[in-house]
């Protein structure tokens, strides 16, 4: 096994599995690419360069043919990247005459998967099942509405499935999209924007007055109850809560201050 041969093959697979990963974005595949390309370059390095008769490697071969693989479903160039793979380890590991052969038809595979799998060429070409509501037997009519809904121009419709009784149609539809239409950024629910809340402080000035601190106000606070000052008793205050009583005989009492029946004595004027 020629060591440049190898080191050949794993920068050739590596740029066919970094273009697949960079372009499609699947995991699964890439590492797939690798272990196809390195088993069966590993494969026939092995078989051309050891002791090994032709009968033993057919069997090796049919050995590994019926071991079934279950995986998800692939489309039509995920495939082509499969076979890419695998063509490009059974190049590297044969031995051609003169060397840069074998290895010149390696990197000619990675090229042209270059150029045809790019997305500049053919681009906006798309086909897809489409399931809408409504039993179509005209695929004419039924194009002129799937270039509504698609917002493309449909270049042909197959009717692959028609339920009259439920008013389904589906349809396979080949269209090529637009690409000068401008893309529409999705709708996104608006961000509340916080409200500031107003923080008391110790000293709130009105103009250019400072005036006493206030207290905050709190929601659904239940309002404070204010009492009203007790009495001062005359005792209490050392005064005399009354003017002294005047005479009995100008119709006032001793004890409950002036008698307000007497006009004179309520207003206070001497007679």
């Amino acid at each position: 096994m020629n060591l440049t041969n190898v080191l050949v093959d794993f920068v050739a697979i590596g740029l066919l599995a970094g273009m697949f990963f960079h372009r499609h974005h699947r995991r699964e595949v890439f590492v797939a690419l690798f272990a196809v390309n390195v088993a069966v370059f590993a494969a026939t390095a092995t078989l051309l360069g050891g002791a090994i008769s032709m009968g033993l490697g057919l069997g090796l071969f049919g050995v590994l043919s019926i071991i079934r693989l279950r995986s998800s479903l692939l489309s039509h160039a995920e495939v082509a990247y499969y076979f890419v793979a695998l063509a490009m380890g059974l190049l590297g590991g044969m031995a051609f005459e003169p060397m840069w052969l074998g290895r010149g038809m390696v990197f000619t595979l990675v090229a042209v998967m270059f150029v045809v799998d790019s997305p500049l060429l053919l681009r906006g070409y798309r086909i897809q099942d489409v399931t809408v509501e409504g039993a179509y037997t005209d695929e004419r009519k039924l194009q002129a509405d799937m270039a509504d809904i698609l917002n493309a121009r449909v270049l042909e419709v197959t009717i692959t499935k028609l339920d009259v009784v439920g008013k389904k149609t589906t349809a396979t539809v080949k269209y090529q999209v637009d690409r000068s239409l401008a893309v529409v950024e999705p709708l996104r629910k608006p961000v509340p924007v916080p409200v500031p809340v107003p923080v008391a402080t110790d000293e709130a000035v009105v103009g250019d007055v400072p005036v006493a601190p206030f207290a905050p106000v709190v929601a659904d606070a239940a309002p404070a109850t204010t009492f009203p000052a007790p009495p001062v008793w005359a005792a209490q205050a050392g005064a005399t809560a009354y003017p002294a009583a005047p005479s009995p005989s100008r119709g006032l009492t001793s004890d409950a201050g002036p008698d307000l029946s007497d006009p004179t004595a309520a207003s206070g004027d001497s007679p």
